[in-house]
């Protein structure tokens, strides 16, 4: 609503940093899309796409603060902390890059408000099934079946799964909480590095789809080998 109502034409960076407080696979659709377009700025597009993921970690630290698994939150801080400063930094070096390629990039589709009411009831459906998926999961696989659905789960919407896990009361450890976060955040970097190049069709946005394929393989990696 920010982004509407205040600055309705502030650009790609601004749609990556809302965005990615809201959605980033929103976003990063939106910016793709964009890009596709006939004379986009489209480094700078890509910069933003890198923008929204690198606040999907700062908004998924938060709230996981606010739902009171501080030790969560601590398992958290390094690898989150790290794939947010490197994204920070290659969204410097892709919009330094691009600020002279096209004279404006500001008319930019808003995203969907998050309070719709169609939004809402898709939420709550997803949570209710994310939940009973989360238990049939736990309860036959353990903590093995958590990870491959946190995976899959990836592709979809993340953010009524980990509130289902986090609120739920499972037989699982703080460390497999931890990693089902960030298996689940690295799938759906997956699914937007897969989405930026296939719907922008443009190869600029090349680096930022890269990143976003990295960074799934490094949370994969970390989750396997230093959080479970």
């Amino acid at each position: 609503m920010v982004q509407t109502y205040f600055f309705p034409s502030r650009g790609a960076l601004l749609t990556g940093l809302l965005g990615g407080l809201y959605s980033s696979t929103a976003a990063t659709v939106v910016l793709a899309r964009r890009a596709h377009e006939a004379g986009a700025d489209v480094r700078n597009l890509a910069a933003a796409v890198v923008l929204a993921t690198a606040m999907m970690y700062l908004r998924l630290f938060i709230l996981i603060l606010i739902l009171g698994h501080e030790t969560v939150a601590w398992r958290l801080t390094a690898p989150f902390g790290l794939l947010f400063a490197l994204s920070l930094a290659l969204v410097w070096v892709l919009h330094r890059d691009g600020s002279g390629d096209a004279q404006a990039n500001g008319n930019l589709p808003a995203l969907r408000h998050p309070l719709e009411f169609s939004t809402a009831v898709l939420f709550a459906t997803l949570f209710v099934a994310f939940a009973g998926l989360t238990q049939w999961a736990v309860t036959h696989y353990g903590a093995g079946g958590l990870h491959v659905l946190s995976f899959a789960v990836g592709f979809t919407d993340i953010d009524p799964f980990i509130l289902s896990l986090l609120a739920g009361r499972f037989h699982v450890g703080e460390a497999g909480l931890a990693a089902a976060v960030i298996i689940a955040s690295g799938s759906n970097n997956l699914l937007k590095g897969i989405y930026a190049l296939t719907l922008s069709r443009d190869l600029r946005l090349l680096p930022a789809a890269a990143w976003l394929i990295a960074s799934c393989l490094l949370s994969v990696f970390y989750a396997y080998w230093h959080v479970s």
